[in-house]
């Protein structure tokens, strides 16, 4: 016999190994799918590829030791074997994806066109990759099992104790992997750390196993499964199974559904998973404790079924008030929030439910580890199962809520399987507890908040939209890779612009702001090459920079390439006539792929390349805005080509931006930056570009019908307005760049998680952005010199000094810095930007169009005045009529709030100065007075508002009015 020493030393510290071993599964697994969205692609057919593959190997693993597992004799030695394959192994395998695209692209391209194939040749290479590492994997928990049974002799208690202690190693795995490990030591130095503490665990357990010798071979006789026993088994192996399938399915749903109210930042992905694993661990160390006190805690499968599939119902149905409970706390911890309450209790039972079944599966006279491997085997499977048909079936066949209904549904029906034990041990000690509990979860069935998710949750997540602009949902689709939404503003129920909503992110719009910006991408380039002929744009959005290539008319092909099938084929809902649908253009190519993998295995080249992909900071983004994603987009352009980034500066720290920045420029030596629409900043570089084209070709598409058109709507009136939005580059950029280290795909996480302090990012932006050293740096560039006609460089100079106005109209509430008034005022008074006379009255150029097809062809009785005010004022001061402008500003002015009320004062008092009414300003400051509480000090502001308004339309000048 052993001694109670060894004993101790077993059980106190074989589940701390086993801790560390979890920690370092979950790094390494977290590695793996960063590496293989890398090279394999981050689509949702890639990743899941990739997890079916990490789950077979776990299940492959699990089989081995019940087909040998009894045959070892010393599993605490053969567990060491283990734990250095996994070391070994799982490093070899990040090296392997990181070689494999060099060596498969020629493969790849051979097959792109073809994705049954190429999901096939994925397949193959993830699971060969991570094949040795996950079947060894999941050998782990059946042989400690083997080994700490035999000093329990309680295999519930056994199971749970080492399952749970795993579980939260690999909490602690992703936790540490998110704030710190990748952060500082990179994608290559995560591995190498996995791997040592996977080195750690076998030091530990090679401590342990000198003991071994001493132990007797099992205190339980081991046994071979016979065909009958193998059908005594069939209700375990389905109750495992489906726990397994339930569960993996229930988190693809949990995700999207949180995803509803969160951005898709990395760390609010590292919480929920967090959330998950913590109340699984913790789940499984109470089924330990029960399972000490009562060897018979299995008994409770039937209750523990029916009680995860209530809960699932009772969470969904009281979610809402979790959100109006916490939803005053800041983002990052209110994910905490949401994220436990709908998960953590589900995930709880879960962690009980796979030790009860463990029992239930050693309660057929199964060896410790076979009972183990049977249990894993199939629970495995069954998470394999599940995450594809949760993420394949439910969410786009059935939605987020029936999904919720029918996993509840699952859980309840499994639970049938084990009602033979519950007479054996009742709650209240007789079957009122089995009564209770399901008579709860019947009616909780019959009376599930079927609607809910229609009726409130989809509507939280834009209301922001809903609340503030009036914009209304025409159409709504839970996807394979998103839950979509499409938002439209209407002026008398004509369609002014579109938004799509992307779980709860405005992802793109085709708003003037928005078109603005994203038309730019392609009429800069455009305005710099002679005839493009290839294009290639990353990431669909709402078709605006497809719309502009669709409408260069050199372009003989145009490649588009997205993740997402659904936002394609939703592009009829913002163009319904399919001449204007860039989608149905015969010149373009529809790629449903990762815009990285692309690059990698296509072999075209192209004139332009573009792109605008969700923000870096979104989770899996970040692959998007790398050194070595940036190469491969100067790979595929042409020679003389020109490159075309997105970089929304205003949700990046300044260090994440200039890390962006300094990858960017590392890869073109040309590199410049660009104010597409104030803080919506463009990266652009070129491949061995080296001579300006002609005046008459810089200036082409401003005489073009529809291109020239479309260009005066969004504010680039005159060609001179695209050198004006310069920003930077050449020495000015690189100083600014000094301190910054490039992001690169190793150290992914030179990107913050979560940008908190973003207002304090808009004032070094906007700092940086000074108009008069941009028109220095202008002025003396060797790429301008090099890209710009001459002529048009210098005529551009001028139009440097009101850059500051546009930036202004364009910032977006709470980061414009001028009054209204101020703006409205240069507006009139410069003749640089009287076209933006609409813009600082709250209209736009598609908005008046709409304003007058309704003004000739509705009786005036039936005008929506309130709906169209912004724009028949603008009209007004327009042509000059400023008396009308006031007379449409004063209409319904009582129904306004009393700041609406002030500001329209305001520009009712400078409108009648401009016509010398001083008659008609003294009557109607009388008559808000008379309406004021405290008449004295806003007499004195009115006062000020007068004599200023005076002097400047005098002089042409105004002092700065901060809002």
């Amino acid at each position: 016999m052993f001694s109670q020493t060894q004993q101790n030393k077993i059980s106190n510290l074989l589940p701390f190994v086993f801790f560390i071993s979890g920690s370092s599964a979950l790094i390494f697994e977290s590695i793996w799918f960063h590496q293989a969205g890398l090279n394999l692609g981050n689509s949702v057919s890639a990743s899941s590829i990739v997890l079916a593959a990490f789950m077979a190997g776990l299940a492959i693993g699990s089989a081995c030791v019940a087909a040998w597992g009894d045959k070892i004799k010393f599993p605490l030695r053969f567990y060491v074997c283990i734990e250095i394959i996994i070391a070994i192994f799982g490093i070899t395998a990040i090296i392997l994806f990181s070689k494999s695209t060099s060596y498969l692209t020629p493969l790849y391209t051979q097959i792109i066109s073809k994705p049954s194939l190429l999901n096939f040749l994925r397949a193959i290479i993830a699971f060969s990759f991570m094949l040795i590492p996950t079947i060894a994997m999941g050998m782990t928990l059946p042989l400690l099992v083997k080994a700490l049974y035999r000093q329990t002799s309680n295999f519930g208690e056994t199971l749970g104790l080492l399952y749970g202690w795993n579980t939260l190693g690999a909490l602690t795995g992703v936790l540490l992997n998110e704030l710190f490990i990748i952060k500082y030591i990179g994608i290559r130095g995560a591995g190498f750390l996995a791997g040592s503490l996977n080195v750690l665990a076998a030091f530990l357990a090679i401590y342990l196993a000198k003991q071994e010798s001493a132990f007797p071979s099992s205190i339980k006789t081991a046994s071979t499964a016979s065909l009958r026993q193998i059908k005594k088994l069939t209700m375990p192996l389905t109750g495992s199974f489906l726990a397994g399938a339930v569960l993996l399915a229930l988190e693809v749903i949990w995700f999207r559904f949180i995803l509803l109210f969160f951005n898709s930042h990395s760390w609010n992905f590292a919480v929920m998973l967090a959330t998950v694993l913590a109340g699984i661990g913790f789940g499984g160390l109470f089924a330990s404790k029960c399972s000490r006190k009562n060897s018979n805690f299995h008994n409770y499968l039937f209750y523990l079924f029916l009680l995860n599939g209530l809960l699932i119902i009772l969470l969904y149905g009281n979610f809402g008030i979790v959100l109006s409970v916490f939803q005053k706390i800041r983002a990052d911890r209110f994910i905490f929030a949401a994220a436990f309450s709908l998960m953590f209790p589900v995930s709880f039972v879960s962690g009980a439910i796979f030790t009860a079944i463990g029992s239930s599966f050693h309660d057929e006279n199964l060896s410790e580890s076979r009972a183990t491997s049977f249990l894993t085997m199939a629970n495995t499977t069954g998470a394999m199962s599940g995450a594809i048909i949760g993420g394949y079936i439910l969410l786009p066949v059935f939605g987020t809520e029936m999904s919720f209904f029918f996993l509840a549904l699952i859980y309840g029906l499994t639970s049938l399987l084990f009602w033979h034990g519950h007479t054996n041990i009742f709650i209240f000690k007789n079957e009122g507890g089995a009564k209770i509990l399901g008579t709860a979860f019947i009616i909780s069935i019959f009376a599930f908040p079927f609607g809910l998710m229609e009726n409130s949750y989809i509507n939280i997540s834009s209301e922001l939209y809903s609340d503030s602009t009036g914009e209304k949902r025409v159409v709504w689709r839970e996807s394979v890779t998103e839950t979509i939404q499409y938002m439209r503003k209407d002026i008398a129920d004509k369609p002014h612009y579109y938004r799509l909503i992307t779980n709860n992110y405005s992802m793109s719009a085709t708003s003037k702001d928005a078109r603005r910006y994203m038309k730019y991408f392609v009429y800069w380039p455009v305005a710099l090459i002679d005839n493009p002929k290839k294009a290639l744009l990353i990431c669909f959005g709402c078709g605006s920079t497809a719309n502009a290539l669709k409408d260069t008319k050199s372009l003989e092909e145009i490649d588009i390439v997205d993740t997402s099938r659904d936002i394609l084929e939703l592009s009829r809902v913002v163009y319904p006539d399919p001449t204007n649908n860039p989608t149905m253009d015969e010149r373009v190519n529809l790629h449903v792929e990762d815009g990285r993998f692309f690059l990698q295995t296509t072999e075209k080249k192209y004139d332009i390349i573009t792109a605008e992909p969700p923000p870096p900071s979104f989770n899996g983004v970040v692959n998007l805005y790398t050194q070595e994603y940036f190469h491969l987009i100067n790979k595929r352009l042409n020679s003389g080509g020109i490159a075309t980034y997105w970089l929304p500066v205003y949700q990046l720290r300044p260090n994440d931006t200039k890390a962006i920045i300094k990858a960017f420029c590392n890869e073109f030596s040309d590199c410049s930056l660009w104010s597409g629409a104030g803080l919506e900043w463009m990266l652009a570089g070129t491949n061995s570009f080296n001579r300006p084209v002609s005046e008459e070709q810089f200036r082409k598409q401003w005489q073009d019908e529809k291109v020239g058109h479309e260009l005066k709507k969004l504010g680039f009136i005159s060609p001179e307005q695209f050198g004006a939005s310069f920003v930077a580059d050449g020495e000015r950029l690189q100083q600014w760049l000094e301190s910054a280290d490039p992001l690169v795909d190793n150290f992914p996480y030179r990107l913050s998680p979560v940008n908190r302090e973003w207002k304090d990012g808009v004032s070094v932006y906007l700092k940086f952005m000074n108009s008069e050293k941009s028109l220095e740096n202008f002025v003396h560039s060797k790429n301008i010199a090099k890209f710009w006609p001459s002529n048009i460089k210098e005529s551009t100079n001028n139009f440097f000094s009101s850059r500051w106005v546009i930036n202004d109209l364009l910032m977006g509430q709470g980061t414009a810095k001028y009054s209204q008034l101020y703006i409205l005022h240069q507006c009139i008074h410069n003749p640089l930007l009287t076209g933006y006379i609409p813009w600082a009255l709250g209209s736009d150029y598609d908005a008046i169009e709409i304003v007058k097809s309704i003004l000739s062809t509705v009786p005036e009785r039936n005008w929506d005045i309130a709906n169209m005010k912004n724009h028949l004022i603008s009209m007004a001061v327009m042509s000059g009529d400023y008396s009308l402008a006031e007379k449409v500003l004063s209409a319904n002015a009582e129904l306004n709030d009393n700041n609406k009320k002030w500001e329209e004062l305001i520009l009712r008092i400078y409108f009648l100065l401009l016509v010398n009414d001083d008659k008609r300003v003294e009557q109607i400051s009388k008559d808000y007075l008379e309406t004021c509480d405290n008449p004295d000090v806003v007499e004195n502001k009115i006062i000020k508002t007068v004599n200023w308004s005076k002097e400047a339309i005098r002089s042409g000048q105004i002092s700065l009015w901060k809002q």
